[in-house]
């Protein structure tokens, strides 16, 4: 499954590869995502090349990965988030969406617009007829995002910042 490229009214998703290495990297070191997605610990280049290697498996399986966000128009062209589907084994085996975005760019809506375009995928393009997510409970504004586009909690578990709580959505 190619799918390398989606995009939304002002952002481009392209699909991680191994060429994206250090740009995703720097993502993942950054304070503002690992503050919540990455539990506040900072990444290794390692650990970063396996989840490209998972992000590609995930997408040879038929089930969607992981791409890295752009801004539109925007130059210096520079990755400002990524997002996509993640297996975290601690939560079972279904790919959750997931998405994160630099500092600079929270706050301005990108986070809904890439969540309606996962969806749309989910159920387009993978016949999924279920998503799920897990946000932890101080992460407020990955929360709004989630119940605006029509998740609804069912159920929690422990976590790095106390409770995560699950989400899921019908499509």
């Amino acid at each position: 499954m190619q799918y390398s490229e989606l995009e939304t009214e002002r952002l481009q998703l392209r699909r991680l590869s191994e060429r994206d290495a250090k740009a995703f990297h720097a993502l993942a070191i950054d304070p503002h995502i690992r503050q919540y997605l990455l539990d506040g610990e900072i990444m290794s280049e390692a650990w970063c090349a396996e989840q490209i290697a998972v992000s590609d498996r995930l997408f040879g399986e038929g089930r969607a990965g992981l791409w890295l966000l752009y801004q539109k128009r925007a130059l210096p062209e520079e990755a400002i988030g990524f997002c996509g589907f993640h297996v975290f084994e601690e939560l079972g085996a279904e790919p959750q969406l997931l998405y994160a975005l630099v500092e600079r760019c929270a706050g301005k809506g990108y986070a809904t617009e890439v969540a309606r375009a996962l969806l749309r995928f989910a159920a387009q393009e993978l016949g999924m007829d279920r998503v799920v997510s897990a946000v932890d409970a101080p992460n407020h504004a990955s929360i709004r995002v989630l119940e605006k586009m029509g998740f609804v909690r069912c159920g929690g578990v422990p976590g790095a910042f106390g409770t995560t709580i699950l989400f899921e959505r019908c499509i």
